[in-house]
């Protein structure tokens, strides 16, 4: 069975630490609660989880388009982009109920976020990406270095655009419960 469905089916496991047996403890809550709470209007999990991760997608893709051209990529560049990610071999694992399309959308939202100059709801999609894997925290450091390219700050703290403080919602969204 899938980790991340029987998370969401029956929570985390409820128990004494014993290396010598698999948990779930090891995958990160975002995927399996949002799977939960799309499961209360369907009252099915391997099916939701599918059309969760579909849709996910779809939406990373139509990010990605916007992404490519605020980088400034050509239209036909950016829709050569879409058809590579989507034809790829492995891009079956977008389409599974696993956490990988979400955090596609995630991660790229955050940076469409923080190219379109709204930095707090980067540095929010960027959190939740923190909460889906575990290296979603490395889009800190990517976002930090956008930032800087794109203001380019003096060394002095005084000297900082507040809408920069919206990266520490990483802070919060690195932590697991």
């Amino acid at each position: 069975m899938n980790w991340y469905i029987g998370i969401a089916e029956h929570d985390y496991e409820h128990m004494p630490f014993n290396a010598d047996v698999p948990r779930n403890w090891a995958f990160f809550p975002l995927f399996p609660l949002l799977l939960r709470l799309a499961s209360y209007v369907t009252g099915e999990f391997v099916i939701t989880g599918m059309v969760l991760s579909h849709i996910c997608f779809l939406l990373a893709l139509f990010l990605l388009h916007r992404v490519a051209l605020l980088f400034g990529l050509s239209a036909c560049d950016a829709d050569r982009s879409l058809f590579y990610l989507a034809v790829f071999p492995t891009s079956y694992f977008f389409s599974i109920p696993l956490p990988e399309s979400l955090f596609l959308m995630l991660t790229v939202a955050s940076f469409y976020f923080a190219k379109s100059e709204r930095w707090w709801l980067a540095g929010l999609f960027g959190a939740f990406a923190s909460a889906t894997r575990t290296t979603g925290v490395l889009l800190l450091p990517a976002l930090a270095v956008l930032y800087w390219e794109m203001y380019r700050p003096l060394p002095s703290i005084r000297n900082l655009r507040k809408d920069g403080l919206a990266l520490l919602w990483f802070l919060p969204g690195s932590c697991r419960s």
